[in-house]
């Protein structure tokens, strides 16, 4: 009778369990035991210089993932296994939310951070699937004890061309959290001069009662392009800074509020001043007159020569005899705009 599938002698391994000498390699890693480690190497058959191994699932045969070898190494502070780890597999890609996450859990580990970056600079820009959440954002949500951690990320250029694959860094996706979880001031200035968009990280330090960084997001807002739609945040997060009852965050915003009205009326002057007060095109009347002089005499020296050449003189210039629009194509389209007999009335 043949046995099902389900019995105990057919039974499909479990991808997922780890067999004796792949938990030992593991094991070998956090404890920092090289000696262990290249002994299992040699043992699985693994070769300097192979491909690393990416999948998710635990290879049957030979070493386990990678990235697990790595972020057993990394969780656990172990930079010689680290080292040994990329003898091994040079090309592997540290991009990888494993390698972050054992990262994450020794933001005090700053040596094991530069280390990393040395492999692998654009770790230092990744983001998770929600294209908000990067190491960037998770390590500001560590707090300030997470100041020495955050400004290396931004050394080696977390927040200078955005994180790889994302939208919402510029609208203070990581800037955010820093206000939210009392960042230094210094990271809070690196953050605001990338973000073009800072109403939330100007509320969210509203809202914290945070004066340091509403000033240092104030000064950054008005160094930005300005909208119509400024003045209106401006007046709302006013009343947020009053339902506060903050002498320091009203003041802030109410010296925030009087820079918007001088940006605004500063604008509008020299808007107006660069308009010409009888509302014409920019082209000066005397420029117009002299080509026009020009062109007469050129035309009455023709008319001299042949007897038959007529001037291309306006009605309004030339008297009351009308000319064949064929003659002054070029005189009839600035007239549509600027007519002379309209400079005529305004001299």
């Amino acid at each position: 009778m043949a046995q099902s599938l389900s019995s105990p002698e057919q039974k499909v391994p479990d991808p997922k369990t780890l067999s004796h000498k792949q938990e030992a390699m593991i094991q070998a890693c956090k404890d920092g035991r090289v000696d262990i480690l290249k002994t299992l190497f040699d043992e699985l058959g693994a070769k300097s210089s192979d491909d690393s191994t990416k999948h998710f699932e635990v290879p049957q045969e030979g070493p386990p993932a990678t990235r697990t070898l790595f972020a057993a190494a990394i969780s656990h502070g172990q930079q010689s296994i680290v080292r040994c780890l990329h003898s091994m597999y040079p090309a592997f890609d540290f991009y990888t939310g494993a390698v972050v996450g054992a990262l994450l859990k020794r933001t005090f580990d700053l040596d094991m951070l530069q280390l990393i970056c040395s492999y692998s600079p654009d770790v230092v820009t990744f983001e998770y699937s929600d294209n908000m959440t990067s190491i960037l954002s998770k390590a500001c949500e560590g707090g300030a004890e997470n100041a020495p951690f955050v400004r290396i990320l931004l050394d080696h250029g977390a927040f200078e061309s955005g994180m790889r694959g994302s939208y919402t860094y510029r609208v203070g996706a990581a800037l955010l959290p820093a206000v939210q979880y009392n960042q230094p001031l210094d990271i809070i200035k690196r953050m605001a001069s990338k973000t073009t968009q800072l109403f939330y990280p100007i509320f969210s330090a509203i809202e914290r009662r945070r004066p340091d960084a509403l000033e240092v997001l104030l000064n950054a807002r008005l160094k930005l392009s300005r909208d119509d739609y400024d003045l209106t945040l401006a007046q709302q997060l006013l009343g947020d800074a009053q339902a506060t009852q903050d002498k320091q965050l009203i003041a802030l915003m109410e010296q925030y509020i009087e820079s918007l009205e001088q940006q605004s009326s500063k604008s509008d002057s020299q808007s107006t001043d660069q308009t010409p007060k009888d509302g014409k095109k920019w082209w000066p009347v005397s420029t117009r007159t002299e080509k026009k002089d020009e062109k007469a005499k050129d035309s009455s020296s023709s008319a001299g020569g042949s007897g038959s050449a007529k001037s291309w003189w306006p009605l309004s210039k030339s008297g009351n005899n009308p000319t064949p629009a064929s003659e002054q194509p070029v005189e009839r389209q600035l007239d549509d705009s600027s007519s002379d007999e309209d400079t005529t009335k305004h001299g």
